[in-house]
């Protein structure tokens, strides 16, 4: 997530990025916004707790500063007398829409990651069948079918395996954190013939004009059925209700 600071509820500069680094151990959180309340701090919701490394947390948010009496300095200091607490910081926020802190950007608690804003990225895919026509589609479809391979072979340790529709639900809870779409899969048919559906709600091609389909996309779900049932999986049909704003797919996987 990238954190946006609500500039415009605070113009008189009184908003501040809060930025925490300690040992995790219990109640560490509860200590934290206690001291807040202390000093009548208001938490304005938008940053995160996470673990940056085995019980090690990063915590950032918002803080409004118009109702205390304490100032920065004094606030950091006292924050620093933490026994639990190994860094502290704040930053105004004015000057800048965006988180302040967190760099570089960290998926699944620990592989580096960069955001793409979907229009553009889904630029470069209509700029390419433009000047290649099909084929241009074709090089998109492998290409997600193989960055999603080497993604989840990076996510091996996370996606549990072995059991089908446990790897699935896996699979598809990771893609709608990092923003594909809400992934629903029905394997119910792939004993009898072979197919596999995938549907795709609010696919990530949904908000730019015009466009009614993604072969990179397809080809992510496409190295999804593979993934699981680690054969080769052909897309059969394709089928996007704008209304609905759904994406349906039909694979076979190869019995071979």
């Amino acid at each position: 997530m990238i954190g946006l600071t609500p500039q415009s509820e605070f113009a008189d500069g009184k908003l501040f990025e809060l930025l925490v680094v300690g040992n995790d151990e219990f109640g560490a959180l509860a200590r934290l916004t206690a001291l807040l309340a202390k000093h009548n701090l208001n938490i304005i919701p938008s940053g995160g707790y996470q673990l940056l490394k085995p019980r090690t947390f990063v915590w950032t948010t918002f803080l409004d500063f118009s109702n205390t009496k304490t100032t920065q300095e004094r606030f950091v200091a006292e924050l620093k007398q933490l026994p639990f607490v190994t860094d502290a910081e704040v930053q105004r926020t004015d000057e800048t829409p965006f988180d302040l802190f967190l760099f570089p950007v960290i998926h699944m608690g620990m592989f580096r990651s960069a955001i793409f804003s979907t229009k553009p990225l889904l630029g470069v895919e209509r700029r390419l069948i433009e000047q290649f026509g099909p084929p241009g589609g074709v090089i998109l479809f492998e290409e997600g079918r193989q960055y999603l391979t080497e993604a989840l072979r990076q996510l091996g340790e996370i996606i549990p395996s072995g059991r089908t529709k446990i790897q699935l639900d896996g699979v598809g809870a990771w893609l709608r954190a990092t923003g594909w779409g809400i992934f629903e899969f029905d394997d119910s048919r792939v004993q009898d013939s072979g197919e596999v559906a995938v549907t795709i709600n609010e696919p990530s091609f949904v908000e730019v004009p015009g466009l009614t389909k993604s072969n990179f996309l397809n080809g992510v779900a496409a190295g999804v059925v593979e993934f699981v049932y680690g054969k080769r999986a052909n897309l059969q049909s394709e089928k996007y209700d704008p209304g609905k704003r759904r994406l349906t797919l039909v694979f076979r996987v190869s019995r071979k």
